[in-house]
């Protein structure tokens, strides 16, 4: 799916690509780009094509949440394609990793690029554009490398977009105990839509205007859960799924309102000034 005609002016853009059951989210701010996670490898002739059909040929960043396939597995071709500036790491001391034969490649590809990749740590900013991605919380301890995943907040202005990759519960309460200001008019669900994450206390303190999901269509693991949507429901929030929807673009406007495109259809969503 091109980007609609209506967002063609708009500086700050936010690209949800649909990848099937995996995640690959494209951050665009005045013709800057940095892309994190990167689908699955046979996902990954979409993600390239869709990256140069909206007129990617550098990437500032590179981010990996964590080395799970559904999030890494296009990344090589990625860094294979496009001129990367920087990767960004989690801390994989956090938690356990299987080390597959294609991560071991990937990390070799990665260790190839001119700049050394950056272990993302609390409390970086990685400017973009006129915007700025914060590390808000860098992953845990723990046995599940779903927890190595950062929570992420992307701001243009007045705009919030978070993401928290496939970060679980624990990751969440972390963050509340911490009081982290993760208010944001824009998330990405995560893992997919589980029951694993999301929890209502996490969300109700996002008070998200609008809730994306990424999963693929008739899924074996059911995302999203049926009870992280009465969630999004209970909080307000409006949703939308790329096993629905498709890739989904986000966008603020000229005159500073949230839009959203979905399969061409823009929808004016929301005041973000």
């Amino acid at each position: 799916m091109a980007v609609p005609a209506t967002a063609d002016d708009a500086k700050t853009k936010i690209h949800f690509i649909d990848v099937g059951q995996a995640d690959a989210t494209l951050l665009e701010q005045n013709g800057f780009f940095a892309l994190i996670d990167a689908g699955e490898a046979d996902t990954q002739t979409d993600l390239i094509d869709y990256l140069h059909e909206v007129g990617v040929e550098k990437l500032e960043y590179l981010i990996m949440t964590h080395p799970h396939s559904d999030h890494i597995g296009g990344m090589r071709a990625v860094l294979d394609t496009f001129e990367v500036n920087q990767v960004l790491l989690p801390n994989f001391d956090k938690a356990p990793v299987e080390w597959w034969p294609s991560t071991e490649r990937l990390m070799e590809r990665i260790n190839e690029q001119k700049n050394p990749a950056i272990v993302m740590q609390t409390g970086d900013i990685y400017p973009l554009g006129e915007g700025n991605i914060s590390v808000l919380m860098d992953g845990i301890q723990s046995d599940n490398a779903n927890n190595l995943s950062p929570i992420l907040r992307f701001e243009v202005a007045e705009f919030r977009f978070l993401i928290e990759g496939d970060a679980e519960k624990e990751i969440e309460e972390t963050a509340l105990e911490r009081n982290l200001d993760i208010r944001a008019s824009l998330f990405k669900a995560g893992h997919h839509g589980s029951a694993t994450s999301n929890t209502e206390p996490f969300v109700q303190m996002i008070a998200p205007q609008y809730v994306i999901i990424s999963c693929g269509q008739d899924n074996s693991y059911g995302h999203p859960h049926e009870e992280v949507l009465e969630i999004f429901e209970e909080t307000g929030s409006r949703v939308f799924r790329t096993d629905q929807n498709g890739t989904i673009v986000a966008y603020v406007d000229q005159e500073q309102k949230l839009q959203i495109a979905v399969a061409d259809v823009s929808e004016d969503l929301a005041d973000v000034a």
